[in-house]
């Protein structure tokens, strides 16, 4: 994995992200370099495949604006079930439940356990 500079930017300074209300990185979309998630206040959430120096490579929405996922309080990526592909994203909701989300890939997300009541 190429490490980045110092100094490096992703995308100019704009009015959007300082709407980001969460990141995280993780292996969605099969590229040979991680991908990031992003967790907008408005809930929307996106992932950013191929994320290298060069910047962002196109956007998949998993999450539309306005979803439930404006209750989450932590959101996190990592390699969580039967596989070591760092593809599933942990959600803390405001309320304590947490639920897993494996296996998101380009297609966005298939199902939701409730680990945590």
């Amino acid at each position: 994995m190429k490490l980045f500079l110092q100094g490096t930017f992703l995308v100019k300074p704009n009015k959007t992200w300082p709407l980001a209300a969460q990141i995280s990185s993780g292996e969605f979309t099969g590229r040979n370099t991680g991908d990031l998630l992003v967790r907008w206040v408005d809930g929307e959430t996106t992932i950013y495949p191929g994320v290298d120096p060069a910047g962002l490579h196109g956007e998949i929405k998993i999450r539309p604006p306005k979803s439930p996922w404006t209750r989450a309080a932590v959101v996190t990526a990592g390699a969580f079930g039967s596989d070591t592909r760092r593809n599933d994203v942990l959600v803390r909701w405001t309320d304590g439940t947490v639920t897993l989300h494996p296996d998101i890939d380009k297609a966005g997300l298939h199902t939701e356990t409730r680990i945590v009541q």
